[in-house]
């Protein structure tokens, strides 16, 4: 067995490392056997021979190795290297530490990079298992592995020689929308793949292998296990009746396809009319929103593990790239009722690599390699203790990665990865520039004012707060305050009555009149309608009143739109986004980059029906935006995909001297790790111009 498995090869000096040939004595063995959490082994070196004792003692039994060898244990000691291998294993825990029972017994991670060091530095005749349940798991892993690595040598001869791997024999090319060689290279390396991947650039075309996928697993389901294939797919709630759409589009077979909304009942009526059998489709496919799968696994009884599923596909999986989030802890349960799991995202992670640990668990327990969050931190983390908090405790900053090339190995055999570049779309180009607009000095007058307070709030918590990962995100969230001011508006808190505390003045928001942002989109309208008629402009705003203002402002100029954001009915949306890819008279669409943002195609034409119209969208224009890169991507490439009939201008509206440069700056960046404390430092300096030497950070 040992020859047909892959040995791990080093990809850098810390796998090499790790890799390193143990110096064994003919007396050492190494002792496997499971944990009392049943994703853990428990591992323990002994000393053993093959000699029969004279006297067999029942409290040191012979044991079985791997190649039949049976072996006595001895009152020997194993060598140094056998002692110290279990710490070379980066998920390990010395059970002996604190109960003197377990003197020598480690808990080691139950995944594939646990055995792989073991099979790679012990011998197979020195390897005994004590239970059949611990050498499953230790195989299972293994042949995973293998699995995984013969497609990932598939993907670099793709890539590399442009030979596409054997197509699945049940797989059938659409008639008249052919798949793409890589299109199809991805149907054939993911076919039948417990968990896998398409972390492909936006606008690539994740969604139509998704289906040929479906199409081809269904008819060996039909065939051998005479029913129709159950596929769940999670995605955000803007993308489920484009899934829908596509279904209809792509499939090669007759499958029935249902979108869930609506309340608890309404979803079961819907879920159980999809599950009822039909022997005229071939699948089908239930779609849900990212948090109607959450709340739902979250309740007592929910309704998508009361079956088992055959492909479970988490569209824009970065959704649920929290460990902690309720997204990722029902992607994990439904790991236990679903055969196959496909993830698919163009931004698998935001600003750091830790991003993946979740996503890559969804698809699999241990497919990240470490069965915790906390030991893969600590595998590809470099961490300092320089930073304190307020009580003056020492505290870990994450400050860059290691073992980088044993990370992209793993990447390469769990998922498909492909950017636009190595897609050879041909696409137009991105056109990038900045608008500057002069803020009203009202709105100057406000934006220091507010500059002010803030700088006096956010020194007073800096110098108090404890928790560090939560006071960086409540710092940026009070930063977007001044970029309330720059996009339009101001937001007044309620006044009470400091003896009896009832509000004298609730809360409101006042908009800016005139609104500098608003009058350049108007300018930038007539500049662009004058030299193109046939251009169609998005406008994106993560403000909902800039949503609103924005639309009702070009209605009120002649012009013919939608907006689209969390509160826009299901119907209006529909109506939405038919009018800016079907109506030709249909020339802006206002959208929020979170309901808009991601998996939607905003061509500004049909791609299905090309010959309709001649219209596309050529600019999008930014009012306002997060901290987000990831979202930021996601949104231009809404309108730069496949298909994309022009340059795409995307124009940023930047308030002069103000937090508008410094969001747009940090976003374009695209930074690959996340936002620090001394990231932090930075921005508050140049956005509330203050020396931070006063604060303890």
């Amino acid at each position: 067995m040992k020859d047909n498995l892959p040995i791990l090869e080093p990809l850098s000096t810390a796998t090499g490392t790790l890799l390193e040939p143990l110096k064994l004595k003919n007396e050492d063995y190494v002792v496997i056997w499971e944990d009392k959490d049943p994703r853990y082994f428990r591992a323990k070196t002994v000393s053993a021979t093959e000699t029969v004792p004279q006297v067999i003692d029942p409290q040191k039994p012979k044991f079985i190795t791997e190649e039949g060898k049976e072996v006595f244990l001895t009152q020997g000691w194993t060598s140094y290297p056998a002692r110290d291998f279990f710490v070379r294993i980066p998920e390990n825990r010395d059970l002996g530490k604190n109960n003197p029972k377990l003197q020598g017994v480690f808990r080691l991670g139950g995944t594939d990079f646990t055995a792989l060091m073991i099979h790679h530095c012990w011998p197979k005749d020195r390897i005994i298992f004590r239970s059949q349940d611990s050498k499953n798991l230790y195989y299972f892993v293994l042949k995973r592995f293998l699995s995984q690595t013969i497609r990932s040598e598939d993907q670099a001869r793709f890539k590399l020689e442009g030979i596409l791997p054997e197509m699945p024999r049940t797989f059938t090319d659409h008639e008249e929308l052919k798949l793409s060689p890589y299109q199809k290279a991805c149907v054939s390396i993911s076919y039948r793949q417990g968990g896998y991947a398409f972390f492909m650039d936006p606008g690539t075309g994740k969604t139509a292998p998704s289906i040929a996928r479906v199409c081809a697993e269904a008819k060996e389901i039909r065939k051998v296990g005479k029913r129709m294939m159950r596929v769940l797919i999670i995605g955000p709630n803007q993308v489920r009746s484009n899934w829908a759409n596509e279904f209809k589009r792509f499939a090669t077979i007759p499958g029935r396809t249902t979108i869930l909304k609506g309340g608890k009942v309404k979803r079961i009526q819907l879920l159980a009319h999809a599950l009822r059998a039909n022997d005229k489709v071939g699948f089908t496919a239930v779609i849900a929103g990212w948090d109607t799968f959450a709340s739902e696994m979250k309740g007592e009884m929910p309704i998508f593990s009361r079956l088992h599923w055959d492909l479970i596909i988490y569209d824009e999986s970065h959704y649920a790239k929290g460990p902690n989030t309720q997204r990722f802890k029902a992607c994990a349960e439904m790991r236990d009722f679903s055969t196959s799991r496909l993830s698919l995202t163009g931004s698998p992670f935001d600003n750091s690599l830790m991003d993946l640990w979740a996503q890559q668990e969804a698809l699999g327990e241990g497919m990240s390699g470490f069965i915790s969050h906390s030991a893969s931190r600590e595998f590809y983390g470099k961490y300092e203790r320089s930073v304190r908090d307020g009580a003056g405790n020492s505290i870990r900053k994450l400050v860059g990665y290691e073992n980088i090339p044993l990370f992209k190995e793993r990447l390469s055999r769990m998922s498909f990865s492909l950017t636009k570049d190595e897609a050879n779309l041909h696409l137009p180009d991105k056109v990038y520039d900045t608008w500057e607009v002069e803020m009203t000095p009202k709105q100057d007058e406000l934006y220091r004012q507010l500059e002010a307070q803030l700088l006096i709030e956010i020194k007073s918590e800096l110098e108090s707060a404890g928790n560090k990962t939560l006071q960086v995100e409540h710092i940026l969230t009070k930063l977007m305050r001044l970029a309330e001011i720059t996009s339009g508006y101001v937001k007044w808190d309620p006044i009470y009555d400091l003896d009896g505390g009832e509000v004298i003045r609730p809360g409101y928001r006042e908009e800016f009149s005139p609104n500098p942002k608003s009058d350049a989109i108007v300018e930038i309208f007539k500049e662009d309608f004058a030299n193109d008629p046939l251009g169609k402009k998005i406008i994106w705003a993560t403000f909902v009143q800039n949503i609103e203002a924005i639309h009702t402002r070009l209605q009120a100029e002649g012009y013919k739109g939608g907006k689209f954001y969390g509160a826009t009915s299901e119907k209006e949306r529909e109506n939405v986004l038919y009018g800016i890819n079907n109506d030709p008279s249909y020339q802006y669409l206002v959208a929020h980059p979170k309901a808009a943002g991601a998996g939607l195609n905003l061509l500004g034409y049909n791609p299905e029906f090309p010959e309709r119209t001649d219209t596309y969208v050529d600019h999008m224009i930014i009012i306002s935006q997060s901290w987000s890169a990831t979202e930021r991507r996601q949104l231009e490439d809404r309108a730069h995909r496949r298909g994309t009939r022009n340059n795409v201008r995307i124009t940023s509206l930047i308030c002069p001297d103000t937090i508008d440069q410094e969001i747009d700056d940090r976003v374009l960046l695209k930074r690959k790790r996340a936002l620090s404390l001394r990231d932090i430092g930075e921005i508050l300096e140049r956005v509330l111009k203050t020396d931070l030497s006063e604060v303890t950070i």
